[in-house]
């Protein structure tokens, strides 16, 4: 559906790790807390801090990447 997306996100934030990526490409699917969580068999609450943890670490791999107040699902979907 978003042919290349998962190299221009490996590309752009090696650190990430293969969860991590698994979980870019479901929230750049445009997938809720609860289809995430429903399709990697974890809480909607275990999603929220898997995705704060992810925004940290794009924040360290990228000092000015959320400085306009985007959103994770914004950023991710731009890339």
């Amino acid at each position: 559906m978003y042919k290349g997306a998962s190299e221009r996100i490996a590309l752009r934030f090696p650190q990430l790790t293969p969860a991590d990526n698994q979980l870019c490409l479901l929230i750049r699917l445009g997938f809720s807390n609860a289809q995430i969580a429903a399709c990697i068999a974890v809480s909607s609450s275990s999603v929220s801090q898997r995705k704060f943890r992810l925004k940290k670490r794009m924040i360290q791999a990228e000092e000015g990447l959320f400085a306009d107040g985007e959103t994770l699902e914004i950023v991710i979907r731009n890339i």
